[in-house]
């Protein structure tokens, strides 16, 4: 019965979980992973994916905006949007 209790904590207590590469080695992230210290935040991800947390969309977005800065579009992205618009100014 704790457990279920903590882990609905640990949902309704999401931490930040940003890192700015800018100011850190790739590396010491890598070893920060691997040591666990990530461990928390990633069951309760995990918890509210199970659970169906309205709260988890809004995470989720947030990270998906994270990985999507700075990416550039790959040419396959670039031709697909091309031939979409191609066939919307038809006409």
């Amino acid at each position: 019965m704790s457990k279920i209790i903590n882990n609905k904590l640990m949902v309704s207590e999401y931490k930040e979980f940003k890192i700015n590469l800018d100011n850190r080695n790739l590396l010491e992230i890598l070893q920060e992973i691997k040591l666990g210290k990530f461990q928390s935040d990633v069951k309760s991800i995990r918890y509210a994916i199970h659970k169906g947390d309205e709260k988890l969309q809004f995470l989720k977005s947030e990270i998906d905006n994270w990985l999507m800065q700075g990416r550039k579009k790959t040419f396959a992205e670039t031709a697909l949007e091309a031939e979409q618009y191609c066939k919307t100014k038809k006409g």
